[in-house]
Formats: structure tokens, C-alpha cells, sequence
């Protein structure tokens, strides 16, 4: 065997279909007597180094030309170009330690789609998720960009819309008070 239960290798003479857009031949390939790969790459393996430890695994039949982690816009960036055939793919493997969404909007240059981790075609562990996407054939700028859940968004939104009220409440209570009532000498209260 030359493969995982997850990923083989990449052949360039492998003809095989991608029917169900995951980077993964449908049909495995032989190549010496007993040697199978039975999930053969569609496109090159590029490994991506985005920090000491986290690394991003790419698998595309385009020419990766950079990819990296912008880690003050939580956004992976890529640009590719050179296209093996009529449509661009990326498979791209991301630790979660780096992007623990369940969606993430995938802008294309000038296009936009939103790809969900979960496709159960692609594959997801305790500390990674694979996310496929494909684009037309030209050089382009690649943006993955973590999109947080309603949920998420709506509580963070309601705790500081609460957080802000308490605080106003407080001065504007504490200021009220403070006009009210003053403290005499003798440690007596008068309005």
C-alpha cells in the first residue's frame, strides 16, 4: 500500500475522476505488481509552515506561488496560478488550534463562496479539518476567512450590548446619588 486511510500520493499519469470533490482519485492506482494507491492525490502536496509548530497542508492542482496565516486578521492567504486542467482545486488541511469554525467564507479574487468543514467527503479529526474548494482557470488570489456561527455572534454581541448597559446604569446611578445626598461633617446624610 502507498497511502493512509486519509491520503496517498500524487502520480502525474494518474487519469482518474474526482467525482465527489474531495482532492482524492475515485479509482485507485496500480503501478508494480502487489503496489496499489488507492487514494491517489489529484494535485501536488505543498506543506506550508505558518508558525514554530502549525503547519497547513495543501493539495492542489494549481502552482501554490505563497501561502500563509495572517494571524491579526485570523485569514489564511494563498496566491495561485498555472492551473493542470480546466478548474482549479484546493484541498488544504488546517490544524484547529489555528481556525476552529465550522464555516468559512472562501473569496476568490472577486468571488466569494462559502465552503462548510463538514462535507462529508472531506475529512475531520480532533485536530484538524480539510476543506475543499475549486475556482476557474486563472491566477488568483485565494482568502479563507473563518466565519463565526449566528449563535456565537449573537451572544457576543447581547454579553457587550449588557456590559455597556451596566456600565452607563452604574455611572448614571452613581452620579444621581452623588447630586442627591451629601455627606455633612457631622457624618450625617441631607438632600
Amino acid at each position: 500500500m502507498w497511502n493512509n486511510d486519509l491520503e496517498g500520493n500524487y502520480w502525474s499519469d494518474y487519469v482518474g475522476l474526482d467525482m465527489d470533490n474531495d482532492g482524492i482519485g475515485d479509482s485507485a492506482r496500480a503501478f508494480d505488481a502487489g503496489n496499489i494507491d488507492t487514494r491517489p492525490l489529484m494535485g501536488m502536496f505543498s506543506s506550508f509552515g505558518v508558525s514554530a509548530d502549525l503547519v497547513l497542508n495543501v493539495i492542489s492542482n494549481s502552482q501554490i506561488d505563497s501561502c500563509q496565516y495572517v494571524s491579526s486578521d485570523g485569514i489564511i492567504r494563498m496566491y495561485v496560478s498555472e492551473v493542470v486542467g480546466e478548474t482549479g482545486f484546493c484541498r488544504i488541511c488546517i490544524p484547529l488550534s489555528l481556525m476552529n469554525v465550522t464555516v468559512v467564507e472562501v473569496s476568490l479574487g472577486n468571488e466569494t463562496v462559502l465552503a462548510s468543514l463538514l462535507n462529508p467527503n472531506v475529512f475531520d479529526n480532533s485536530t484538524h479539518r480539510w476543506i475543499y474548494f475549486s475556482y476557474d482557470k486563472s491566477t488568483r488570489e485565494i482568502v479563507i476567512v473563518p466565519e463565526y456561527s449566528l449563535p456565537i455572534a449573537l451572544f457576543l454581541f447581547v454579553a457587550a450590548t449588557f456590559s455597556c448597559s451596566l456600565i452607563a446604569l452604574r455611572k448614571h446611578c452613581y452620579s444621581v446619588s452623588k447630586r442627591a445626598f451629601r455627606l455633612t461633617n457631622e457624618g450625617r446624610l441631607r438632600s
